[in-house]
């Protein structure tokens, strides 16, 4: 009697059986090959469905390891997965304590220039490069302290985009003083703007005031707008008026302005310039600390997405 092999291979191709039957007649052979092919089955769904349960218990066959071994250091990264670096070496250089100083106080440096660029580039998105950030951060690396008075200092006078510089542009005197929670502002045209082959008529002074309240809390900001100043006429003065929140601190005044024709803002970067003005500070302290270093502020003392509203223009106290 001849043997019969019956071949069964799996749709992955990874199982297959062997089913020997014989070649008698009738059932005999057709009960044999079908006893074979339904242990075969059988078996494989049994591997199947084990091979299932442990898959859907074990996430990764891999150790999720993080720390340090000796010279290397291992991450679990959740954007990149799993990576493995060497430890950072040592040097001279790194374990100065000027270089711990600075890396220690680089977070609240980061903080502060983040606050002011983001006001900055809220109000004038396209006039404002991309670099005031770093610009703005370097400026505060040559501040010695962490005060926040004497960091917003050295920005007074920073123009904010250097390739239209204020100096070009019309030019200005202001004078500050605090009193009741009120800031006031003086500002004072020196002289008018310069039009070439008749391009615009006049120009305008728009003020933004930041004002910091405690350490670690957003600035509050607003928005004021002179009245169109002819660049023909007499030269003007304006009373600006801020309400300071409760508790402020630290302010920071910037200046803009822009060119128009019949009243009508240019939007052109070469029709504008922007310039950090001034700081001042509400603290005796920080006075105190100004008169340590012998220097002189010119001042006694010295905010969410911008909404489209009507815009409330300061009429000129009169002309010189």
């Amino acid at each position: 009697m001849d043997s019969v092999w019956i071949n069964i291979r799996g749709t992955s191709g990874k199982h297959q059986e062997n089913i020997r039957g014989t070649s008698g007649k009738g059932t005999q052979v057709f009960l044999a090959c079908f006893i074979a092919l339904s242990e075969t089955l059988l078996k494989l769904k049994l591997n199947f469905l084990t091979k299932t349960q442990l898959m859907a218990k074990v996430s990764s066959p891999f150790l999720k390891l993080k720390g340090v071994v000796g010279e290397m250091v291992f991450t679990d990264g959740t954007k990149q997965g799993p990576r493995i670096r060497k430890r950072p070496v040592q040097t001279m250089f790194t374990k100065h304590p000027k270089f711990k100083e600075h890396m220690s106080r680089a977070g609240h440096l980061n903080k502060l220039a983040g606050q002011v660029n983001y006001v900055i580039q809220g109000y004038y998105p396209i006039f404002a490069p991309s670099n005031v950030y770093p610009r703005m951060l370097s400026l505060f690396h040559s501040e010695t302290s962490d005060n926040r008075f004497l960091l917003l200092r050295k920005l007074q006078r920073f123009d904010v985009n250097p390739a239209y510089r204020w100096d070009r542009m019309a030019s200005c005197d202001i004078h500050t003083s605090c009193k009741n929670n009120k800031l006031k502002v003086e500002l004072k045209t020196t002289n008018h703007a310069t039009s070439h082959e008749d391009n615009f008529d006049s120009y305008c002074y728009e003020v933004i005031l930041l004002a910091w309240t405690l350490r670690g809390k957003e600035p509050r900001h607003e928005q004021q707008f002179s009245d169109w100043i002819k660049i023909k006429g007499r030269q003007a003065i304006f009373d600006f008026e801020f309400d300071l929140p409760k508790g402020t601190q630290h302010w920071l005044l910037c200046l803009h302005q822009r060119v128009s024709k019949n009243d009508k803002a240019s939007d052109n970067k070469a029709d504008r310039a922007m310039q950090i003005r001034e700081a001042g500070t509400l603290l005796k302290s920080d006075l105190a600390l100004l008169k340590e270093r012998g220097e002189v502020t010119g001042s006694n003392v010295k905010v969410e997405n911008k909404k489209k509203e009507e815009k409330v223009r300061v009429k000129a106290r009169g002309g010189l």
